[in-house]
């Protein structure tokens, strides 16, 4: 499932197994997050009730440090109004990626940004929405997103998040963080 010289980025949406990766295997559970360097396999998965599913990122070129983890129930930093973020897999050094946690709690309508890169995420709970305002320049966006909703944004796309009654909860791979 890989190139030798990269990293995958992941996280566990449902069921458990083991993987090899790095030399050792790895038990992965449901709410796992993890990042694996070069080649990865899927070893066994236990009967469950869920089948096993992951999402994926694979960073060419990039060997990052092996290590996975649990997410927690919000993020530990602040983070644009009102939410909050965790940095799941560091990087090592600055400009290398990373694997960030988003929180979004109930009735958040988050300014409109940008970022230098694209972002690539997975909504891992929860109900709420990606949007652009219309503007001069476009004719603006809604998309809505739920858990399991995967999504990716351009390079200085516009755009924020929004929820309502429910909150929201996202795995995000930053390329390059800002």
């Amino acid at each position: 499932l890989s190139q030798r010289c990269s990293t995958i980025f992941g996280y566990v949406i449902g069921g458990e197994c083991t993987i090899a990766a790095n030399g050792q295997m790895w038990s992965l559970l449901s709410g796992n997050y993890f990042a694996f360097t070069g080649e990865i396999s899927v070893v066994s998965c236990k009967p469950a009730e869920r089948p096993f599913r992951m999402w994926t990122v694979e960073r060419l070129g990039y060997q990052g440090i092996p290590m996975m983890g649990q997410v927690e129930q919000r993020g530990r930093l602040s983070y644009i109004d009102g939410c909050s973020d965790s940095i799941l897999v560091p990087m090592p050094r600055k400009g290398n990626p990373v694997l960030n946690y988003l929180h979004f709690p109930s009735g958040v309508i988050q300014t409109q940004h940008t970022h230098p890169s694209i972002r690539m995420g997975l909504v891992i709970k929860g109900v709420g929405e990606a949007w652009q305002e219309k503007s001069n320049f476009n004719d603006g966006w809604v998309k809505p997103l739920m858990t399991g909703a995967m999504f990716m944004l351009e390079e200085q796309e516009l755009h924020s998040f929004r929820t309502s009654a429910d909150m929201m909860d996202v795995i995000a791979y930053h390329p390059d963080p800002d």
